[in-house]
Protein backbone atom coordinates (compact mmCIF):
# COMPACT_ATOMS: atom_id res chain seq x y z
CA UNK A 1 0.00 0.00 0.00
CA UNK A 2 1.32 4.06 0.72
CA UNK A 3 0.81 7.00 1.87
CA UNK A 4 -1.38 9.85 0.10
CA UNK A 5 -1.43 13.75 0.58
CA UNK A 6 -3.53 16.17 -1.33
CA UNK A 7 -4.61 19.77 -0.78
CA UNK A 8 -6.84 22.11 -2.14
CA UNK A 9 -6.67 26.27 -2.20
CA UNK A 10 -8.17 29.24 -3.01
CA UNK A 11 -5.27 30.68 -4.50
CA UNK A 12 -1.39 29.48 -6.03
CA UNK A 13 0.33 28.13 -3.12
CA UNK A 14 3.73 27.39 -2.42
CA UNK A 15 4.33 23.83 -1.59
CA UNK A 16 6.73 20.84 -0.62
CA UNK A 17 7.25 17.39 0.26
CA UNK A 18 10.76 15.63 1.95
CA UNK A 19 10.94 12.75 3.96
CA UNK A 20 11.82 13.24 7.64
CA UNK A 21 12.64 9.23 8.40
CA UNK A 22 15.30 6.87 6.74
CA UNK A 23 14.50 3.07 6.14
CA UNK A 24 17.04 2.18 3.83
CA UNK A 25 15.33 -1.46 3.73
CA UNK A 26 12.41 0.03 2.16
CA UNK A 27 13.62 2.10 -0.51
CA UNK A 28 13.18 -0.53 -3.18
CA UNK A 29 9.46 -1.21 -2.96
CA UNK A 30 8.53 2.26 -3.33
CA UNK A 31 7.68 4.43 -6.03
CA UNK A 32 6.27 8.26 -5.83
CA UNK A 33 3.95 10.34 -8.03
CA UNK A 34 3.54 14.52 -7.74
CA UNK A 35 0.35 16.34 -9.42
CA UNK A 36 0.96 20.10 -9.32
CA UNK A 37 -2.54 22.51 -11.06
CA UNK A 38 -2.25 25.48 -11.90
CA UNK A 39 -6.05 26.12 -13.57
CA UNK A 40 -6.82 23.29 -15.56
CA UNK A 41 -3.65 22.00 -16.44
CA UNK A 42 -1.24 19.72 -14.15
CA UNK A 43 2.45 19.32 -13.64
CA UNK A 44 3.10 15.62 -13.43
CA UNK A 45 6.03 13.98 -11.98
CA UNK A 46 6.49 10.19 -11.30
CA UNK A 47 9.57 7.84 -10.44
CA UNK A 48 8.23 4.39 -10.49
CA UNK A 49 10.68 2.79 -8.44
CA UNK A 50 12.61 3.85 -5.04
CA UNK A 51 11.91 7.32 -3.28
CA UNK A 52 13.27 10.54 -5.50
CA UNK A 53 16.37 10.26 -6.80
CA UNK A 54 18.97 13.62 -5.12
CA UNK A 55 18.02 15.95 -7.66
CA UNK A 56 14.15 15.62 -7.68
CA UNK A 57 14.05 14.95 -3.90
CA UNK A 58 15.60 18.87 -3.51
CA UNK A 59 13.31 20.24 -6.49
CA UNK A 60 10.36 18.49 -3.78
CA UNK A 61 12.01 20.17 -0.78
CA UNK A 62 12.99 23.39 -2.35
CA UNK A 63 9.31 25.29 -1.26
CA UNK A 64 9.55 26.37 -5.22
CA UNK A 65 6.41 24.31 -6.26
CA UNK A 66 3.30 25.91 -6.43
CA UNK A 67 -0.31 25.20 -7.56
CA UNK A 68 -3.57 25.69 -6.38
CA UNK A 69 -4.33 21.91 -5.86
CA UNK A 70 -1.59 19.01 -5.04
CA UNK A 71 -1.64 15.50 -5.06
CA UNK A 72 1.60 13.05 -3.58
CA UNK A 73 1.52 9.73 -3.38
CA UNK A 74 4.37 7.32 -1.93
CA UNK A 75 3.86 3.31 -2.64
CA UNK A 76 4.95 0.45 -1.66
CA UNK A 77 4.30 -1.87 -5.16
CA UNK A 78 1.75 -4.71 -4.70
CA UNK A 79 2.13 -6.00 -8.14
CA UNK A 80 4.66 -5.16 -11.10
CA UNK A 81 6.19 -1.66 -10.92
CA UNK A 82 6.63 0.46 -14.09
CA UNK A 83 5.74 4.30 -15.09
CA UNK A 84 2.36 2.80 -16.33
CA UNK A 85 1.33 1.58 -12.80
CA UNK A 86 2.70 5.04 -10.98
CA UNK A 87 0.20 7.29 -9.42
CA UNK A 88 -0.97 9.77 -9.56
CA UNK A 89 -2.78 8.99 -13.06
CA UNK A 90 -4.21 11.90 -15.19
CA UNK A 91 -6.77 11.93 -17.78
CA UNK A 92 -8.41 15.08 -19.71
CA UNK A 93 -12.20 15.61 -18.98
CA UNK A 94 -14.11 18.81 -19.78
CA UNK A 95 -11.24 21.00 -20.59
CA UNK A 96 -8.94 20.10 -17.75
CA UNK A 97 -7.13 17.41 -16.18
CA UNK A 98 -8.37 15.19 -13.80
CA UNK A 99 -5.56 13.40 -11.33
CA UNK A 100 -6.50 10.30 -9.31
CA UNK A 101 -4.10 8.51 -6.07
CA UNK A 102 -5.80 5.38 -4.52
CA UNK A 103 -4.66 3.44 -1.20
CA UNK A 104 -5.79 -0.21 -1.08
CA UNK A 105 -6.88 -3.38 -3.56
CA UNK A 106 -10.05 -3.65 -4.98
CA UNK A 107 -9.87 -7.58 -6.49
CA UNK A 108 -12.60 -8.62 -8.46
CA UNK A 109 -13.55 -4.88 -9.92
CA UNK A 110 -12.75 -6.04 -13.58
CA UNK A 111 -15.69 -8.28 -13.22
CA UNK A 112 -17.91 -6.20 -12.18
CA UNK A 113 -19.84 -5.33 -15.37
CA UNK A 114 -21.18 -1.83 -14.60
CA UNK A 115 -17.89 -0.97 -13.17
CA UNK A 116 -16.20 -1.12 -16.90
CA UNK A 117 -14.32 1.56 -18.34
CA UNK A 118 -15.65 2.87 -21.84
CA UNK A 119 -14.85 6.35 -22.87
CA UNK A 120 -11.20 6.41 -20.39
CA UNK A 121 -9.00 2.99 -20.58
CA UNK A 122 -6.49 2.15 -18.76
CA UNK A 123 -2.91 2.03 -19.89
CA UNK A 124 -0.97 0.20 -16.81
CA UNK A 125 -2.72 -2.94 -14.84
CA UNK A 126 -3.26 -1.53 -11.46
CA UNK A 127 -6.40 -1.95 -10.10
CA UNK A 128 -6.61 1.80 -9.55
CA UNK A 129 -5.94 3.13 -12.66
CA UNK A 130 -8.84 0.96 -13.42
CA UNK A 131 -11.19 2.37 -10.78
CA UNK A 132 -10.14 6.06 -12.10
CA UNK A 133 -11.14 5.23 -15.97
CA UNK A 134 -14.31 3.62 -14.60
CA UNK A 135 -15.11 6.64 -12.64
CA UNK A 136 -14.37 8.96 -15.24
CA UNK A 137 -16.16 7.32 -17.62
CA UNK A 138 -19.16 7.31 -15.93
CA UNK A 139 -18.45 11.42 -15.20
CA UNK A 140 -18.26 11.83 -18.77
CA UNK A 141 -21.77 11.95 -19.65
CA UNK A 142 -21.61 15.24 -17.73
CA UNK A 143 -18.51 16.43 -19.19
CA UNK A 144 -19.33 20.15 -19.02
CA UNK A 145 -20.78 20.64 -16.43
CA UNK A 146 -18.48 21.96 -12.99
CA UNK A 147 -16.12 19.53 -11.46
CA UNK A 148 -17.97 20.15 -8.15
CA UNK A 149 -21.28 19.21 -9.82
CA UNK A 150 -20.15 15.48 -10.08
CA UNK A 151 -20.83 14.86 -6.42
CA UNK A 152 -23.41 12.80 -6.46
CA UNK A 153 -21.83 10.54 -9.41
CA UNK A 154 -18.97 10.26 -7.57
CA UNK A 155 -20.41 9.07 -4.39
CA UNK A 156 -22.52 6.23 -6.43
CA UNK A 157 -20.05 5.20 -7.95
CA UNK A 158 -17.44 4.86 -5.15
CA UNK A 159 -19.66 3.07 -3.14
CA UNK A 160 -20.07 0.17 -5.49
CA UNK A 161 -16.58 -0.16 -6.15
CA UNK A 162 -16.20 0.01 -2.03
CA UNK A 163 -18.17 -3.43 -2.16
CA UNK A 164 -15.19 -4.65 -3.77
CA UNK A 165 -12.28 -3.81 -1.69
CA UNK A 166 -10.28 -1.34 -0.03
CA UNK A 167 -11.02 2.07 -1.39
CA UNK A 168 -9.25 5.33 -0.30
CA UNK A 169 -7.97 7.96 -2.79
CA UNK A 170 -8.23 11.52 -3.96
CA UNK A 171 -9.57 12.68 -6.79
CA UNK A 172 -8.48 16.23 -8.01
CA UNK A 173 -9.15 18.75 -10.47
CA UNK A 174 -8.85 23.04 -10.80
CA UNK A 175 -9.69 24.02 -7.54
CA UNK A 176 -12.02 21.08 -6.88
CA UNK A 177 -10.92 17.55 -4.59
CA UNK A 178 -12.70 14.81 -3.68
CA UNK A 179 -11.49 12.11 -1.25
CA UNK A 180 -13.49 8.71 -0.27
CA UNK A 181 -12.69 6.21 2.40
CA UNK A 182 -14.03 2.67 2.66
CA UNK A 183 -12.62 2.53 6.18
CA UNK A 184 -9.65 -0.14 5.51
CA UNK A 185 -6.09 2.07 5.59
CA UNK A 186 -8.36 5.52 5.95
CA UNK A 187 -8.65 8.84 5.54
CA UNK A 188 -7.33 11.99 7.40
CA UNK A 189 -8.97 15.60 7.11
CA UNK A 190 -8.06 19.01 8.27
CA UNK A 191 -9.27 22.74 7.26
CA UNK A 192 -7.55 25.89 7.78
CA UNK A 193 -9.95 29.08 7.31
CA UNK A 194 -8.67 31.95 5.86
CA UNK A 195 -5.02 32.38 8.16
CA UNK A 196 -2.26 33.88 7.84
CA UNK A 197 1.38 32.05 7.73
CA UNK A 198 3.23 28.83 6.37
CA UNK A 199 1.63 25.76 7.85
CA UNK A 200 4.52 22.55 8.29
CA UNK A 201 2.64 18.85 8.61
CA UNK A 202 4.36 16.28 9.68
CA UNK A 203 3.91 12.48 10.40
CA UNK A 204 6.15 9.52 11.51
CA UNK A 205 8.18 9.74 7.88
CA UNK A 206 7.01 13.00 6.01
CA UNK A 207 6.97 16.66 6.18
CA UNK A 208 4.24 19.17 3.96
CA UNK A 209 4.69 22.32 3.72
CA UNK A 210 2.64 24.75 2.56
CA UNK A 211 1.99 29.21 2.35
CA UNK A 212 0.70 31.26 0.39
CA UNK A 213 1.33 34.77 -0.29
CA UNK A 214 -2.10 36.04 1.36
CA UNK A 215 -4.36 34.76 4.10
CA UNK A 216 -6.15 32.01 2.14
CA UNK A 217 -8.75 29.20 2.85
CA UNK A 218 -7.29 25.31 2.63
CA UNK A 219 -8.03 21.92 2.73
CA UNK A 220 -5.49 18.68 3.42
CA UNK A 221 -6.38 15.38 2.98
CA UNK A 222 -3.72 12.43 4.12
CA UNK A 223 -3.29 8.89 4.95
CA UNK A 224 -2.28 10.10 8.38
CA UNK A 225 -2.43 12.90 10.81
CA UNK A 226 -0.03 15.29 9.94
CA UNK A 227 0.11 17.55 13.15
CA UNK A 228 -0.70 17.73 16.63
CA UNK A 229 -3.08 20.47 16.27
CA UNK A 230 -6.89 20.11 16.36
CA UNK A 231 -9.11 20.07 13.59
CA UNK A 232 -7.82 16.74 11.81
CA UNK A 233 -10.57 14.35 12.14
CA UNK A 234 -10.77 10.71 10.23
CA UNK A 235 -13.37 10.03 7.66
CA UNK A 236 -15.77 8.09 8.39
CA UNK A 237 -16.37 4.79 6.24
CA UNK A 238 -18.38 5.10 3.17
CA UNK A 239 -17.84 8.86 3.42
CA UNK A 240 -16.92 11.21 0.41
CA UNK A 241 -15.56 15.35 1.00
CA UNK A 242 -15.82 17.34 -1.50
CA UNK A 243 -13.87 20.21 -1.20
CA UNK A 244 -14.21 23.88 -3.68
CA UNK A 245 -11.64 26.51 -3.17
CA UNK A 246 -9.79 25.43 -0.22
CA UNK A 247 -13.29 25.10 1.64
CA UNK A 248 -15.59 21.48 2.47
CA UNK A 249 -18.69 21.74 0.75
CA UNK A 250 -21.39 20.40 3.24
Amino acid sequence: MGELFGFDSAIRTSWSLQRRTERPGHYREEGWGVALFEGPAAGVFRQPRGVPDEFMAGVLASRRLQGEGGLAYIRRWTNSPGLANCHPFTREMGGREWAFAHNGRLEGIREVSKLHPTTYQPIGSTDSEYAFCAMLSVMSGRRGDPPASHRETVHQVSTEMARHGALNYVLLTERCLYAFTSGEYGLHLWERRAAEGPVTLRDEDWEMHLESPEPADLVVVATNRMAKEPGWRALRPGELVLAVNGRVVE
